[in-house]
C-alpha cells in the first residue's frame, strides 16, 4: 500500500471527483465508512459528541453525526468557528443534519457537560492544516484532551500535520480512522501519543491519479512480502541457497554470534560459516572458520554473502579485520551493530562499502554514523541522503522500521511490537536478512522481506506467550510459523 503526503491526497481527491462523483457524495461515502467502522468496533456505544470545524473535516463529522442520528442514537454536535464561513461541503451537510432533526451548538470557550459514557469524535481539522493550532481552537483541544473521554479522530488527529511533527496543540486520539492511505506523520515517533492506534478506511479514491507513482513511501504488509516466498524446487540442494560468512561475536559477547548464525540457518541459508577465534560454541548446523583465515576465504569466491557486526566489539583488531574484509569482498555486504560503530569511528571505511550493501542501525548507531538530528523527520531526511550517497539500503530499526534505498525510496515496515525491544533482537534480524540475500533476493528486497518476517515472528511470539515482552530466541522459534501464516 502506498503512503501519500497531503498534497498528493488532495490531488487524488480532486481526480476522483473529476471522474464523476460529487464532493458531497464522496464525503458521504467516507463518513459512512467511518460510522460503520466505529459501530463495529464500539457496538455498545451509548452517546456521541461530534466536534466539528467549519472545513471539510467538519463536513465529514456532520455526515457521521447524521448517520448516528438516523439510527436513533443520542448524538450532539459542537461546532468551532462561524458556521456561515464554512466550506460548501460543510454547509451542505450542516443543512442535511439539521433537516434530519439534529441540533448543533457553537463552542463558547468551554465544553458542555459530557456524560460519562460518551464517545467523542474529532472532526475539527483534517489533512489540510498547515499551521499550529492557536486561540480558542487550541483551548478546545486542550479541554478535550483533559476530559478523559475516548476520542476517535476522523482522518487525522486535529492539529497534526499529515507530513510532519506539530508545533502547536494536538488532539490525543485513542484511535484514528484514516481515509484510503496512511499518512507520513503516523510513522514518526514524536506523533505516537497523538494518533493512538490507527486503521485505514477504503473510500474509493482513485489510485491512478496523475503523479500517483511519486508516493512518499510504501507500507510493507503481508501482501507486499508474499511474492518473495518462492517454493523450493524438488531437486534443489543446499548449494542453491547460498553460503553466508558471518563475522560476529567476541569473548564478551558470544551470544550475538549464536543468535545471528542460528537465525540465518533457520531463515533458509544453505550454509552458514561463523568466523571466530576458535572459542565460539554454536549449533551443530553452523560451520566455523578461524578469523586468521577469513580474508583468504572471502577472496576465494565461495561465499555469496558477508555479514558482520553483532557482538564484534570495537577493538583495533576488529577494525583492522573489518577493513581487510571490505577490501577483499566486493559483493554487497550486510553490516550491523559494532561493524557500524567501527564505520562511525573511522568514516574512511564507508569508501569501501560495495554498492548495494545493507546497513541495519538502531537510532543510536545511526546518530553515531550520521550525527545528531533535531528529530525523526530530520533523521529520515538524513537517512535518505546517506542511502543515496553511499548507494546502500539502510534499515533504521525502531517501531515502524524505516528502510531507505539508493534510489530514494522509503519503505515502512508493518510488523513488530514493543515486546521485541530486547537484547539480541537485532542480531536475529541480521541473520534473517543475510539468509534472504543468500537465497537470491536483491539486498533491498532481502532487507524488506527479512524485516517484515522478523517482526511477524515477534508478533506471533507475543500473541502466544502474552506478557510484556519476549526474548530474541522466541523470534527464531516462531520464524517458520510466520512463513506458514504468510503463505496461508
Amino acid at each position: 500500500m502506498k503512503i501519500y503526503d497531503a498534497p498528493f491526497i488532495r490531488a487524488a481527491d480532486r481526480y476522483t471527483i473529476e471522474q464523476g462523483i460529487s464532493s458531497a457524495d464522496l464525503m458521504e461515502r467516507a463518513a459512512r465508512a467511518c460510522s460503520d467502522q466505529i459501530l463495529k468496533e464500539h457496538p455498545d456505544i451509548q452517546q456521541v459528541l461530534v466536534i466539528c470545524g467549519t472545513g471539510n473535516n467538519g463536513g465529514d463529522g456532520l455526515c457521521i453525526a447524521r448517520h448516528f442520528l438516523e439510527l436513533s442514537m443520542p448524538v450532539k454536535v459542537l461546532i468551532h468557528g462561524h458556521r456561515e464561513s464554512g466550506t460548501e461541503d460543510f454547509s451542505h451537510h450542516l443543512r442535511r443534519f439539521e433537516s434530519a432533526g439534529g441540533i448543533c451548538e457553537s463552542y463558547s470557550g468551554r465544553l458542555p457537560d459530557i456524560p460519562q459514557d460518551t464517545i467523542v469524535i474529532d472532526a475539527l481539522f483534517g489533512t489540510g492544516i498547515n499551521r499550529p493550532v492557536e486561540g480558542t481552537a487550541a483551548t478546545l483541544i486542550e479541554q478535550l484532551n483533559e476530559s478523559g473521554k475516548t476520542i476517535l479522530s476522523v482522518d487525522m488527529p486535529s492539529g497534526l500535520p499529515a507530513n510532519g511533527i506539530p508545533e502547536g496543540t494536538v488532539i490525543h486520539a485513542h484511535h484514528t480512522y484514516s481515509f484510503q492511505w496512511p499518512k507520513p506523520a503516523f510513522f514518526l515517533p514524536e506523533n505516537a501519543g497523538y494518533t493512538g492506534s490507527w486503521s485505514i478506511l477504503d473510500i474509493g479514491l482513485r489510485a491512478d491519479f496523475p503523479g500517483h507513482e511519486h508516493a512518499w513511501g510504501e507500507w510493507v504488509d503481508s501482501s507486499f512480502v508474499l511474492p518473495f516466498l518462492k517454493p523450493r524446487k524438488t531437486f534443489s540442494h543446499k548449494g542453491n541457497y547460498g553460503h553466508v560468512m558471518l563475522l560476529a561475536g567476541s569473548k564478551d559477547m558470544p551470544g550475538a554470534a549464536n543468535l545471528c548464525s542460528f537465525a540465518c540457518i533457520r531463515a533458509g541459508a544453505g550454509r552458514v560459516t561463523l568466523a571466530d577465534d576458535g572459542r565460539e560454541e554454536t549449533r551443530d548446523e553452523i560451520m566455523h572458520l578461524h578469523r586468521n583465515k577469513l580474508v583468504p576465504a572471502l577472496e576465494s569466491g565461495q561465499y555469496n554473502v558477508f555479514a558482520a557486526g553483532p557482538g564484534l566489539g570495537r577493538t583495533p583488531s576488529a577494525h583492522t579485520l573489518l577493513k581487510q574484509c571490505l577490501e577483499s569482498f566486493r559483493h554487497p555486504v550486510l553490516l550491523d551493530a559494532d561493524a557500524l560503530n567501527l564505520l562511525a569511528d573511522d568514516p574512511s571505511l564507508t569508501m569501501l562499502l560495495p554498492a548495494g550493501s545493507v546497513l541495519t542501525p538502531h537510532p543510536g548507531e545511526f546518530r553515531r554514523l550520521a550525527g545528531d538530528t533535531s528529530g525523526s523527520l530530520e533523521m529520515l531526511t538524513l537517512q535518505q541522503q546517506l542511502s543515496a550517497r553511499w548507494q546502500v539500503t539502510i534499515v533504521l530499526k525502531r517501531a515502524y522500521t524505516c528502510i531507505t534505498t539508493p534510489d530514494g525510496k522509503i519503505y515502512i515496515n508493518g510488523s513488530g511490537n514493543p515486546g521485541m525491544a530486547t537484547a539480541g533482537s537485532g542480531d536475529v534480524l541480521t541473520g534473517i536478512i543475510a539468509a534472504w540475500m543468500a537465497q537470491g533476493l536483491s539486498p533491498t528486497d532481502a532487507a524488506i522481506a527479512g524485516t517484515y518476517l522478523h517482526g511477524l515472528a515477534g508478533d506471533l511470539a507475543m500473541k502466544e506467550q502474552g506478557g510484556l515482552n519476549i526474548i530474541a530466541g522466541d523470534i527464531i522459534d516462531h520464524y517458520n510459523s510466520a512463513i506458514k501464516i504468510l503463505r496461508a
